[in-house]
């Protein structure tokens, strides 16, 4: 089904911004209205996609899943602070991205109304990522999301890390320390050494016969063999007791 959202349920048209005149993909910007042309671009495909394309229809699908997140962020408006902000651009978005709106409603000039949208865009760009919406239209459709999640606030590290490695996580907490410092990369680091993907990625080059015999030995199956790896096993299941 295509694809409607709110203030997004324009008529299809061609997204002249997303490609050159000669069909090579270009930079997309993050704004109010990019983000109404590539749902339009999606629309359009969905439209003309062979179904028999299933690589292409499945890709399609998670392109409206993640832009029907998005645009529901939008429609929030909770990535606007100034109340006053959100009134105006409210009524510009619900007026299909019409400045008229802004300079007869709430009488501002012309500059002021492309000034006021350009804050708004900007904000967006911070909210969900300067480069998101370039990363959909590209098939990039996991990085896209986690960069919206990020950006967005809705990315929760308990679901990146292993439970035990959480639980030992203090609260988080602003400190001017200088992000490219030796203690801040250490930092990084550990975060995604203790990451669920860093795991899995890890887990799928482990020789899976090797592992089984392994945790046979260490699970005390194999008492033979217990005193060659003696020094794994003891560290495998040492104990804190400070």
């Amino acid at each position: 089904m295509p694809l409607k959202i709110g203030f997004l349920k324009n008529k299809i048209t061609k997204n002249v911004n997303s490609k050159t005149k000669n069909g090579v993909l270009k930079m997309i910007k993050t704004s109010l209205k990019d983000l109404r042309n590539i749902v339009k671009d999606v629309n359009l495909e969905i439209k003309a996609v062979d179904k028999r394309n299933v690589d292409r229809v499945n890709l399609l699908n998670a392109k409206v899943a993640l832009l029907k997140e998005i645009s529901a962020y939008v429609k929030s408006y909770e990535w606007l602070i100034q109340k006053d902000y959100k009134s105006m651009i409210m009524d510009f978005c619900n007026c299909k991205l019409d400045y008229s709106i802004l300079k007869t409603k709430y009488k501002l000039s012309d500059d002021c109304a492309k000034s006021t949208v350009a804050y708004a865009n900007e904000r967006l760009r911070k909210r969900i990522g300067a480069d998101t919406l370039d990363l959909i239209n590209r098939g990039e459709i996991e990085t896209a999301k986690k960069r919206f999640y990020v950006c967005s606030n809705k990315a929760d590290i308990k679901d990146c890390l292993l439970k035990d490695v959480y639980d030992l996580l203090p609260n988080p907490a602003f400190n001017p320390i200088d992000l490219n410092s030796q203690e801040a990369q250490q930092a990084f680091h550990f975060i995604k050494t203790y990451s669920r993907t860093e795991m899995q990625r890890r887990f799928s080059t482990i020789d899976k016969e090797a592992l089984k015999y392994v945790l046979y030995v260490v699970t005390g199956q194999s008492t033979k063999q217990v005193d060659k790896f003696e020094e794994y096993i003891d560290a495998l299941f040492e104990t804190d007791n400070n």
